[in-house]
């Protein structure tokens, strides 16, 4: 699991299992950005959200994530404006969640390019976006905030 805001954690399935396993972690909101994996949790829909995406960035994943991603982006941030973590997760924790992570630093206004968004979030995760080398969203991700690269 990767911190990449204060309260803002990209992770894999393996992390998510962990966070809900232990009931002392119960604190944690998770976001499941899987189409392949259910829902891992019983917990109550306020901890718990899925934005059914596959890692092949076709036309309808990329509408998916346009048209689910603003209230799961709202929901990060009223979690964050509360201090608890969040952990936004999908198989491997370097395309999918990093995508959703990239659209909140947009929506945020704090990168105004996909392309800084990537970059920040290579920064504090090199492994994501397999360096920056994958481009599954990027469309998704340029209309959805009308931004350039």
């Amino acid at each position: 699991m990767i911190e990449i805001l204060p309260n803002l954690f990209i992770g894999t399935y393996t992390d998510a299992e962990r966070l809900v396993i232990h009931p002392e972690e119960s604190k944690w909101t998770v976001i499941n950005c899987t189409r392949e994996i259910r829902n891992i949790s019983n917990r109550h829909s306020s901890q718990y959200k899925k934005i059914p995406l596959d890692d092949t960035g076709n036309l309808e994943d990329n509408m998916t994530l346009q048209q689910q991603v603003h209230p799961v982006l709202d929901f990060i941030d009223e979690k964050r404006k509360k201090e608890e973590p969040v952990l936004i997760h999908c198989q491997l924790g370097k395309s999918r969640s990093c995508s959703v992570v990239a659209a909140y630093l947009l929506h945020k206004d704090m990168v105004e390019t996909v392309e800084e968004a990537k970059k920040c979030i290579i920064e504090r995760h090199p492994k994501a976006f397999d360096g920056g080398e994958l481009r599954v969203y990027d469309m998704a991700l340029r209309q959805t905030f009308d931004v350039d690269m």
